[in-house]
Protein backbone atom coordinates (compact mmCIF):
# COMPACT_ATOMS: atom_id res chain seq x y z
CA UNK A 1 0.00 0.00 0.00
CA UNK A 2 2.80 2.42 0.88
CA UNK A 3 4.44 1.92 -2.52
CA UNK A 4 1.12 2.59 -4.25
CA UNK A 5 0.66 5.76 -2.27
CA UNK A 6 4.18 6.88 -3.18
CA UNK A 7 3.52 6.35 -6.88
CA UNK A 8 0.21 8.21 -6.75
CA UNK A 9 1.76 11.02 -4.70
CA UNK A 10 4.49 11.41 -7.31
CA UNK A 11 1.82 11.61 -10.00
CA UNK A 12 0.05 14.42 -8.17
CA UNK A 13 3.32 16.26 -7.63
CA UNK A 14 4.16 15.89 -11.32
CA UNK A 15 0.75 17.32 -12.21
CA UNK A 16 1.27 20.32 -9.93
CA UNK A 17 4.74 20.95 -11.38
CA UNK A 18 3.33 20.74 -14.92
CA UNK A 19 0.59 23.25 -14.15
CA UNK A 20 3.07 25.71 -12.64
CA UNK A 21 5.33 25.33 -15.67
CA UNK A 22 2.30 26.06 -17.87
CA UNK A 23 1.95 29.41 -16.15
CA UNK A 24 -0.40 28.81 -13.22
CA UNK A 25 0.62 30.46 -9.99
CA UNK A 26 1.30 28.33 -6.91
CA UNK A 27 -1.85 29.85 -5.39
CA UNK A 28 -3.93 28.65 -8.35
CA UNK A 29 -2.45 25.15 -8.16
CA UNK A 30 -3.07 25.08 -4.41
CA UNK A 31 -6.69 25.99 -5.17
CA UNK A 32 -6.82 23.14 -7.71
CA UNK A 33 -5.53 20.80 -5.02
CA UNK A 34 -8.30 21.90 -2.65
CA UNK A 35 -11.05 21.60 -5.26
CA UNK A 36 -9.99 18.11 -6.38
CA UNK A 37 -9.69 16.94 -2.77
CA UNK A 38 -13.09 18.35 -1.81
CA UNK A 39 -14.84 16.75 -4.80
CA UNK A 40 -13.13 13.45 -4.07
CA UNK A 41 -14.34 13.48 -0.47
CA UNK A 42 -17.89 14.23 -1.59
CA UNK A 43 -17.85 11.26 -3.96
CA UNK A 44 -16.56 9.03 -1.17
CA UNK A 45 -19.19 10.36 1.21
CA UNK A 46 -16.74 11.48 3.85
CA UNK A 47 -13.11 11.48 4.86
CA UNK A 48 -10.97 9.08 2.86
CA UNK A 49 -7.45 7.93 3.56
CA UNK A 50 -7.01 6.25 0.21
CA UNK A 51 -3.62 6.77 -1.35
CA UNK A 52 -5.32 7.95 -4.52
CA UNK A 53 -6.54 11.08 -2.76
CA UNK A 54 -4.57 14.31 -3.23
CA UNK A 55 -5.08 15.06 0.48
CA UNK A 56 -1.98 12.95 1.21
CA UNK A 57 0.10 15.16 -1.04
CA UNK A 58 1.23 18.57 0.12
CA UNK A 59 -0.06 21.28 -2.22
CA UNK A 60 2.45 23.77 -3.65
CA UNK A 61 3.55 26.37 -1.15
CA UNK A 62 1.72 29.62 -1.83
CA UNK A 63 4.55 32.06 -2.25
CA UNK A 64 5.26 35.05 -4.42
CA UNK A 65 6.79 33.84 -7.68
CA UNK A 66 9.89 35.69 -8.74
CA UNK A 67 8.46 38.15 -11.23
CA UNK A 68 10.31 38.70 -14.49
CA UNK A 69 9.45 41.59 -16.77
CA UNK A 70 10.99 42.13 -20.17
CA UNK A 71 12.70 45.48 -20.65
CA UNK A 72 11.42 47.86 -23.35
CA UNK A 73 14.28 46.76 -25.63
CA UNK A 74 13.48 43.11 -24.99
CA UNK A 75 9.81 43.70 -25.74
CA UNK A 76 10.89 45.22 -29.05
CA UNK A 77 13.00 42.14 -29.83
CA UNK A 78 10.10 39.90 -28.85
CA UNK A 79 7.65 41.71 -31.13
CA UNK A 80 10.13 41.41 -34.00
CA UNK A 81 10.58 37.70 -33.26
CA UNK A 82 6.83 36.94 -33.36
CA UNK A 83 6.17 38.92 -36.53
CA UNK A 84 4.59 36.64 -39.09
CA UNK A 85 4.01 33.82 -36.58
CA UNK A 86 0.56 32.22 -36.63
CA UNK A 87 0.07 33.37 -33.02
CA UNK A 88 1.62 36.81 -33.47
CA UNK A 89 -1.61 38.56 -32.44
CA UNK A 90 -1.80 36.45 -29.27
CA UNK A 91 1.65 37.54 -28.14
CA UNK A 92 1.12 41.17 -29.15
CA UNK A 93 -2.17 41.28 -27.24
CA UNK A 94 -0.56 39.65 -24.20
CA UNK A 95 2.32 42.11 -23.92
CA UNK A 96 0.18 45.19 -24.66
CA UNK A 97 -3.00 44.46 -22.68
CA UNK A 98 -1.63 42.41 -19.77
CA UNK A 99 -4.44 39.87 -20.22
CA UNK A 100 -3.98 36.44 -18.66
CA UNK A 101 -3.35 33.48 -20.94
CA UNK A 102 -6.72 31.93 -20.08
CA UNK A 103 -8.50 35.21 -20.84
CA UNK A 104 -6.81 35.49 -24.22
CA UNK A 105 -7.57 31.89 -25.19
CA UNK A 106 -11.23 32.39 -24.23
CA UNK A 107 -11.56 35.62 -26.20
CA UNK A 108 -14.26 35.59 -28.88
CA UNK A 109 -14.60 37.86 -31.87
CA UNK A 110 -17.95 39.01 -30.51
CA UNK A 111 -15.98 40.57 -27.64
CA UNK A 112 -13.52 42.36 -29.96
CA UNK A 113 -14.25 45.82 -31.36
CA UNK A 114 -11.54 46.48 -33.93
CA UNK A 115 -13.07 49.77 -35.02
CA UNK A 116 -13.28 51.07 -31.47
CA UNK A 117 -10.00 49.33 -30.56
CA UNK A 118 -11.27 47.56 -27.44
CA UNK A 119 -11.83 44.05 -26.09
CA UNK A 120 -14.18 42.80 -23.39
CA UNK A 121 -12.92 40.15 -20.98
CA UNK A 122 -15.91 37.96 -20.15
CA UNK A 123 -14.49 34.45 -19.78
CA UNK A 124 -11.36 32.43 -19.15
CA UNK A 125 -10.35 29.11 -20.68
CA UNK A 126 -10.06 26.24 -18.21
CA UNK A 127 -8.91 22.80 -19.29
CA UNK A 128 -10.55 19.95 -17.38
CA UNK A 129 -9.83 16.25 -17.64
CA UNK A 130 -12.47 15.72 -20.30
CA UNK A 131 -13.04 19.08 -21.99
CA UNK A 132 -12.42 22.80 -22.21
CA UNK A 133 -14.66 25.12 -20.22
CA UNK A 134 -15.23 28.87 -20.40
CA UNK A 135 -16.32 30.09 -16.96
CA UNK A 136 -16.73 33.76 -16.19
CA UNK A 137 -13.81 35.46 -14.41
CA UNK A 138 -13.91 35.01 -10.65
CA UNK A 139 -14.30 38.69 -9.74
CA UNK A 140 -16.26 41.62 -11.09
CA UNK A 141 -13.02 43.54 -11.65
CA UNK A 142 -11.76 40.73 -13.88
CA UNK A 143 -14.80 41.22 -16.14
CA UNK A 144 -13.57 44.36 -17.83
CA UNK A 145 -13.04 46.29 -21.05
CA UNK A 146 -9.51 47.04 -22.25
CA UNK A 147 -8.50 49.58 -24.87
CA UNK A 148 -6.23 48.20 -27.58
CA UNK A 149 -3.03 49.79 -28.74
CA UNK A 150 -2.73 50.48 -32.46
CA UNK A 151 -0.14 47.71 -32.81
CA UNK A 152 -2.47 45.20 -31.13
CA UNK A 153 -5.48 46.20 -33.24
CA UNK A 154 -3.38 45.92 -36.40
CA UNK A 155 -2.11 42.46 -35.42
CA UNK A 156 -5.66 41.32 -34.70
CA UNK A 157 -6.85 42.56 -38.09
CA UNK A 158 -4.16 40.52 -39.82
CA UNK A 159 -5.03 37.55 -37.63
CA UNK A 160 -8.70 37.85 -38.59
CA UNK A 161 -7.86 37.88 -42.30
CA UNK A 162 -5.62 34.81 -41.94
CA UNK A 163 -8.35 33.04 -39.98
CA UNK A 164 -10.87 33.59 -42.76
CA UNK A 165 -8.45 31.95 -45.21
CA UNK A 166 -8.03 29.02 -42.81
CA UNK A 167 -11.79 28.62 -42.66
CA UNK A 168 -12.05 28.43 -46.44
CA UNK A 169 -9.34 25.76 -46.57
CA UNK A 170 -10.84 23.71 -43.72
CA UNK A 171 -14.29 23.54 -45.27
CA UNK A 172 -16.64 21.14 -43.48
CA UNK A 173 -13.98 20.34 -40.85
CA UNK A 174 -14.33 23.83 -39.45
CA UNK A 175 -15.91 24.07 -35.99
CA UNK A 176 -16.92 27.65 -35.32
CA UNK A 177 -16.66 28.60 -31.65
CA UNK A 178 -16.04 32.25 -32.59
CA UNK A 179 -12.69 31.99 -30.79
CA UNK A 180 -10.05 34.54 -31.69
CA UNK A 181 -7.17 32.17 -30.88
CA UNK A 182 -7.73 28.51 -31.66
CA UNK A 183 -6.40 25.52 -33.58
CA UNK A 184 -6.60 25.11 -37.33
CA UNK A 185 -10.12 23.73 -37.05
CA UNK A 186 -11.12 26.32 -34.47
CA UNK A 187 -10.89 24.12 -31.39
CA UNK A 188 -9.52 25.78 -28.22
CA UNK A 189 -5.74 25.96 -27.95
CA UNK A 190 -3.86 24.08 -25.25
CA UNK A 191 -1.76 26.47 -23.17
CA UNK A 192 0.99 23.92 -22.54
CA UNK A 193 1.35 23.19 -26.25
CA UNK A 194 1.69 26.91 -26.96
CA UNK A 195 4.62 27.10 -24.57
CA UNK A 196 6.48 24.07 -25.88
CA UNK A 197 5.85 24.44 -29.60
CA UNK A 198 5.77 28.20 -30.05
CA UNK A 199 6.50 30.53 -27.13
CA UNK A 200 9.73 29.04 -25.77
CA UNK A 201 11.24 28.47 -29.25
CA UNK A 202 10.48 32.08 -30.18
CA UNK A 203 12.20 33.33 -27.02
CA UNK A 204 15.24 31.15 -27.68
CA UNK A 205 15.43 32.24 -31.31
CA UNK A 206 15.53 35.89 -30.23
CA UNK A 207 18.09 35.23 -27.44
CA UNK A 208 15.58 36.39 -24.87
CA UNK A 209 15.28 35.14 -21.26
CA UNK A 210 13.27 31.96 -20.67
CA UNK A 211 10.30 33.74 -19.12
CA UNK A 212 6.80 32.44 -18.43
CA UNK A 213 3.86 33.42 -20.61
CA UNK A 214 2.47 35.11 -17.50
CA UNK A 215 5.53 37.36 -17.47
CA UNK A 216 4.21 39.06 -20.59
CA UNK A 217 1.44 40.33 -18.30
CA UNK A 218 4.07 41.58 -15.86
CA UNK A 219 5.96 43.21 -18.74
CA UNK A 220 2.84 45.06 -19.89
CA UNK A 221 2.12 46.34 -16.38
CA UNK A 222 5.73 47.39 -15.78
CA UNK A 223 5.88 49.25 -19.08
CA UNK A 224 2.64 51.10 -18.33
CA UNK A 225 3.71 52.09 -14.83
CA UNK A 226 7.19 53.17 -15.94
CA UNK A 227 5.58 55.40 -18.58
CA UNK A 228 3.50 57.18 -15.95
CA UNK A 229 0.15 55.41 -16.34
CA UNK A 230 -1.62 55.84 -12.96
CA UNK A 231 -1.57 52.81 -10.69
CA UNK A 232 -5.38 52.76 -10.50
CA UNK A 233 -5.69 52.57 -14.30
CA UNK A 234 -3.11 49.77 -14.52
CA UNK A 235 -4.99 47.89 -11.80
CA UNK A 236 -8.23 48.21 -13.78
CA UNK A 237 -6.54 47.02 -16.99
CA UNK A 238 -5.08 43.98 -15.23
CA UNK A 239 -8.40 43.17 -13.58
CA UNK A 240 -7.02 43.05 -10.05
CA UNK A 241 -9.70 42.86 -7.38
CA UNK A 242 -7.91 45.50 -5.28
CA UNK A 243 -5.45 48.24 -6.19
CA UNK A 244 -3.27 47.06 -3.30
CA UNK A 245 -2.56 43.85 -5.25
CA UNK A 246 -1.15 45.91 -8.10
CA UNK A 247 0.86 48.09 -5.73
CA UNK A 248 2.33 45.10 -3.88
CA UNK A 249 3.17 43.22 -7.07
CA UNK A 250 4.86 46.17 -8.77
CA UNK A 251 6.38 47.96 -5.81
CA UNK A 252 9.75 47.77 -7.58
CA UNK A 253 8.38 50.14 -10.23
CA UNK A 254 6.77 52.67 -7.91
CA UNK A 255 10.03 54.26 -6.60
CA UNK A 256 10.68 55.56 -10.10
CA UNK A 257 7.12 56.87 -10.24
CA UNK A 258 7.67 58.67 -6.94
CA UNK A 259 10.85 60.29 -8.26
CA UNK A 260 8.91 61.47 -11.30
CA UNK A 261 6.26 62.90 -8.96
CA UNK A 262 8.93 64.75 -6.99
CA UNK A 263 10.43 66.08 -10.23
CA UNK A 264 6.98 67.26 -11.32
CA UNK A 265 6.58 69.15 -8.04
CA UNK A 266 10.04 70.65 -8.54
CA UNK A 267 8.76 72.07 -11.81
CA UNK A 268 5.82 73.59 -9.95
CA UNK A 269 7.87 75.11 -7.15
CA UNK A 270 11.00 75.78 -9.16
CA UNK A 271 10.33 79.52 -9.36
CA UNK A 272 9.66 79.91 -5.65
CA UNK A 273 12.22 82.04 -3.78
CA UNK A 274 13.66 79.66 -1.19
CA UNK A 275 16.69 80.02 1.02
CA UNK A 276 18.56 77.01 2.38
CA UNK A 277 20.07 77.22 5.82
CA UNK A 278 23.61 75.77 5.57
CA UNK A 279 23.52 74.70 9.20
CA UNK A 280 20.18 72.96 9.21
CA UNK A 281 20.15 71.99 5.53
CA UNK A 282 16.51 73.01 5.34
CA UNK A 283 14.70 75.36 3.04
CA UNK A 284 12.73 78.31 4.39
CA UNK A 285 10.65 80.80 2.40
CA UNK A 286 12.08 84.30 2.06
CA UNK A 287 8.61 85.79 1.70
CA UNK A 288 7.92 87.88 4.76
CA UNK A 289 11.39 87.18 6.20
CA UNK A 290 12.72 90.14 8.21
CA UNK A 291 16.33 89.02 8.24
Amino acid sequence: MSSTRAVVSNCWLALYANRIEAGLSPASVAHLHTVVHTRSLRRKGGISRSGTQPRLVKPPRVSRHAMTALTPDQVGLFLNAVRGDRLEALYVAAVTTGMRQGELLALRWSDVDLEGRAVRVRATLVETKSAFEFPEPKTARSRRQISLTLVAATALRRHRAAQIEERLRAGAAWTDHDLVFASGVREPLDGSNILRRSFYPLLAGANLPHVRFHDLRHSAATLMLSRGVPLKIVSEILGHSQISITADTYMHVTPGMQRKAAAALDNVFGNCDLAVSPAAGTARPLIGHSG
